[in-house]
């Protein structure tokens, strides 16, 4: 995943053709490590640089896959992922408040 290439702790589920991607929880278990992700980072610094991209990400971390995403629309995708997750700062990393 490029968000642990680029250093960054993230923990990502998908269930069918929904994604979650969780900043700053090392696993998503249950509702405590989805409610402990760094949500803030997320609003703030992920979602406004993936629009840059052309990439809308929903809050709360959910990306949708349908019939229509082609492959060629999948690799941009995580090319823009990337290229984020190597320009940004780290989000808080759970139980960690020096961050």
């Amino acid at each position: 995943m490029a968000a642990i290439e680029a250093g960054h702790v993230v923990a990502a589920h998908h269930l069918g053709a929904t994604a979650m991607v969780a900043p700053g929880v090392p696993r998503l278990t249950g509702p405590d490590d989805y409610a402990e992700a760094d949500w803030e980072h997320w609003g703030k610094h992920v979602v406004p640089a993936m629009l840059e991209y052309g990439v809308y990400l929903l809050p709360g971390g959910r990306l949708f896959l349908s019939t229509q995403h082609t492959l060629a629309d999948v690799d941009a995708t995580t090319e823009a992922f990337a290229d984020v997750f190597d320009s940004l700062p780290a989000p808080r990393v759970q139980g960690n408040s020096d961050s």
